[in-house]
């Protein structure tokens, strides 16, 4: 990557010797580098994400299916990169972080309502084409887009967001104190689609966490709760070892403890420990 200010080299990005590179993508953030390369071999694509400040190659996936255009979407509120076959009047989104165009969410719903024809533009999830001889600017994405994500697109893939992001939110729990009463046995925080919480005893600290059910529209049911103990054998004091805690916007769940900050996720019906500070 160039920086145009002084027309100096930032980052190197490192690709397979045998794809040529064919079409890039910076997000609106400009965290997050999409490169489209091919293989002519195998009539094959490859898609590689970056992070642009490093270089670091965070995902790639191959298809051998017909894909016309691609954007990165939605980078400050639940990042997705858009597929688009127009030959097939086909528009899917998959998690950028996590690539993965088998399993990609049918987003034909973002279009259905609009009349798009070539040429368009997709700037800032806003989209700038013709219809009828006049020239439109509208909204891609709806106001509310995790729960549209969720809800209406079914979609389940992980949320990311950047570090940078997540340190803010961090760094605001631990200034404003953004919570209270985390040490109450059976106090629980809810997020969009994830409830965490904590269970007490005298001899553990156990996280735990219920699922919003997406077909029924409801919360599941308590026997499904999943639990995790995380007090520590060199802290036995289970009254004082949660200091704060705060939900992020993309539901994991951020724990500021006796030892250090902890960030946890749930994927795949597992709690597990994202982030160790």
């Amino acid at each position: 990557m160039w920086d145009i200010e002084d027309l100096s080299i930032k980052t190197h990005i490192l690709l397979d010797w045998n794809y040529t590179p064919e079409h890039i993508e910076i997000s609106d953030d400009e965290e997050l580098l999409l490169v489209c390369a091919k293989n002519e071999e195998y009539k094959e694509s490859r898609f590689y994400t970056f992070f642009t400040e490093t270089g670091i190659n965070m995902s790639f996936t191959n298809t051998n299916l017909v894909i016309d255009r691609f954007h990165l979407i939605a980078s400050n509120k639940g990042e997705r990169l858009l597929f688009i076959d127009y030959s097939g009047n086909q528009y899917n989104l998959s998690d950028p972080y996590n690539l993965e165009y088998r399993n990609a969410t049918d987003a034909y719903d973002l279009f259905e309502k609009k009349q798009i024809q070539e040429p368009y533009i997709i700037q800032s999830d806003k989209i700038i084409y013709t219809a009828e001889g006049n020239v439109k600017i509208e909204e891609l994405l709806p106001d509310d887009w995790v729960n549209y994500l969720r809800l209406e697109l079914r979609d389940t893939k992980n949320i990311t967001i950047s570090p940078t992001k997540t340190i803010d939110t961090i760094t605001e729990i631990i200034e404003n104190k953004l919570t209270n009463d985390y040490n109450d046995d059976g106090k629980e925080f809810e997020g969009k689609f994830l409830k965490w919480g904590f269970e007490l005893n005298e001899k553990s600290v156990r996280l735990t966490v219920i699922d919003f059910n997406i077909r029924k529209k409801k919360w599941n049911p308590d026997h499904k709760k999943k639990h995790l103990d995380i007090l520590p054998k060199v802290y036995p004091n289970e009254k004082n070892f949660i200091l704060n805690c705060e939900i992020l916007e993309n539901d994991d769940f951020v724990t500021i403890t006796r030892i250090g900050v902890i960030l946890w996720t749930y994927k795949s019906s597992v709690i597990k420990k994202h982030y160790f500070i």
